[in-house]
């Protein structure tokens, strides 16, 4: 697990990101393309905005779907 969380990492650093969608989109896709897995599942959350504990979002793909 530490090999993914240090990719994942790595990957979400490499490039400013606009909306959590795309970078949950971009892990799965990373996840996906480099581990032998079938199926992943990305929650990603952020606590900025004013008033709301957090927004997040909760993506799910398979290999089917990112080749």
């Amino acid at each position: 697990y530490r090999a993914v969380a240090d990719r994942v990492r790595e990957s979400a650093a490499e490039k400013e990101r606009n909306l959590i969608e795309t970078l949950a989109q971009d892990i799965a896709a990373v996840v996906l393309g480099e581990f032998e897995v079938s199926k992943v599942r990305v929650e990603v959350e952020k606590f900025i905005l004013p008033e709301t504990d957090w927004v997040g979002v909760i993506l799910e793909r398979s290999c089917s779907e990112i080749n």
